[in-house]
């Protein structure tokens, strides 16, 4: 009976650290709750270095909004001095943010490292501004402010002056930067950031935004469709798109970009970028907008792109968004002569496309401009409505279409993929383009070691009659490759 009473409760036998470490995981409401356990759990809830408050975990409290904001008074009162490592709270519309402001403030005063905010600002409170000692914390590593929706983002005031010394994870999300000059401060004034991400944010009335950093590693600037809408009437893109994003980082080796194609960024000194992926838009986000513009907005469109390749000339792995291709495809007089040098860097290229016949032209012209290429992904967006896919009704063979030759004609036999090794497709519907592409790679691909399929969500309705079907005719594709390993999921 010792014996079992001594090992009753193991949980409470172990060092300290690691049930800190336990609890890290778990929200404050059941960290607090755990304080009946037993003596040695009464007062553990007051010094545990990691808080999470999430007040979706109060549901049963009726009408009373203000149970959690309670709750989290009565545990940041009760810190008295003891660190903490990670504050994360996760607020609803409810919030009232000058109650945000003095936990945070609490937190600071307990050099806490890692701060997440993420609340859903409500739209009575359209200004927000944080406590300025919050901008001078020298204990902060990690700092997420995620304030509001698609539908509203607040202002968020930054301070004249700030001094995060060791802050080295910058995201900001969900408000709206009006002062460009005082973010640039903001940023600069971060000397050992390596990653700094802002999504979902408007900077439709912000001016020129310069994001300069000697120690960036990773950069990801997300901007909503919805930024864009409300000014749909605006024909001047460069009006609509007023803000200039500058970025100047040496050691920067990863970057992510969602934004309108009009909006003007420049890139200075990013000789360590590796990786892109750059994901476009037209105003209203339609995949078929160009095709009813003036010709003259095509190519100023164009000219986008060719900035945009230019920008990104160096760098090993490249991913472009289907609208990309869109534009390669319709404008490729003007994208042919302002790129006549391949990309001979480029080891990773993935190519987000709907791949109908017009996105052809683009697709091969990024081989062609590729030939170092190693690994080639396409991720297969959409669904043709005009056609039903190949391997549910239609035989191929029995369909008179001249796609084949259209893909050969474009592209040179002098012009090989010697070096594909990988060729990975996502969302196979089976549609006729897509199999003209798989055959054109299985046959000029001499290198080709793996073909990888992940067929769309559509076929699991009759998912086995189709792998079966498409699995027996892909065995009988002529092959440049005699040890290419296929596998379809």
């Amino acid at each position: 009976m010792e014996t079992k009473d001594k090992n009753g409760d193991l949980i409470s036998s172990l060092p300290e650290p690691i049930i800190h470490h336990i609890l890290s995981w778990i929200d404050m409401k059941y960290v607090v709750q755990m304080s009946i356990l037993s003596r040695r759990w009464r007062d553990l809830w007051a010094h545990v270095p990691h808080l999470n408050f999430d007040h979706e975990l109060f549901p049963d409290e009726g009408n009373n909004k203000s149970y959690f904001l309670d709750f989290v008074d009565r545990v940041m009162s009760a810190r008295d001095g003891f660190t903490i490592q990670r504050f994360q709270l996760f607020g609803g519309c409810y919030c009232d943010f000058d109650r945000i402001n003095s936990w945070i403030g609490v937190a600071v005063r307990c050099n806490v490292q890692e701060l997440h905010v993420i609340v859903n600002v409500s739209t009575r409170q359209p200004v927000v501004m944080l406590p300025h000692l919050l901008f001078t914390c020298k204990s902060l590593r990690v700092l997420k402010l995620d304030l509001g929706s698609n539908s509203k983002r607040p202002q968020l005031i930054l301070p004249d002056s700030s001094a995060l010394t060791g802050l080295k994870t910058l995201h900001l999300g969900s408000f709206s930067l009006v002062d460009g000059e005082l973010a640039s401060k903001f940023f600069s004034s971060c000397p050992v950031l390596e990653k700094l991400i802002i999504t979902n944010c408007n900077l439709m009335t912000t001016k020129d935004l310069h994001i300069s950093s000697l120690l960036l590693k990773k950069l990801m600037i997300e901007i909503s469709v919805e930024d864009h809408k409300s000014f749909d009437h605006i024909q001047d893109f460069n009006g609509l798109t007023g803000c200039k994003i500058k970025i100047c980082a040496p050691n920067l080796t990863s970057f992510r970009c969602r934004d309108n194609m009009a909006r003007d960024y420049v890139l200075e000194n990013i000789c360590s970028l590796y990786n892109a992926d750059i994901d476009l838009f037209l105003e209203n986000h339609l995949d078929n907008e160009l095709t009813t513009l003036p010709s003259e907005s095509r190519e100023e469109h164009a000219k986008y792109v060719v900035d945009w390749l230019r920008r990104l000339y160096d760098v090993k792995a490249l991913s472009l968004s289907s609208m990309f291709i869109w534009v390669i495809s319709e404008v490729r007089g003007i994208i042919e002569g302002g790129l006549p040098v391949p990309f001979s860097d480029l080891r990773y290229l993935k190519v987000k496309t709907r791949l109908y016949t017009d996105s052809i032209r683009g697709i091969l012209y990024l081989l062609k401009r590729c030939p170092g290429v190693e690994s080639l992904v396409f991720e297969i967006a959409g669904k043709n409505y005009l056609l039903s896919p190949i391997y549910q009704s239609w035989d191929e063979e029995k369909l008179n279409i001249p796609t084949k030759l259209y893909w050969e004609s474009l592209f040179p036999l002098q012009c090989s993929l010697y070096r594909l090794k990988s060729v990975e497709i996502w969302n196979f519907f089976g549609y006729m383009h897509e199999v003209i592409l798989l055959k054109f790679l299985l046959k000029n691909a001499a290198a080709l070691e793996k073909l990888v399929i992940h067929t769309s969500d559509e076929w699991k309705y009759d998912a086995d009659n189709r792998l079966i079907k498409f699995g027996e005719d892909l065995q009988t594709f002529p092959r440049a490759s005699p040890r290419v390993q296929t596998l379809l999921f």
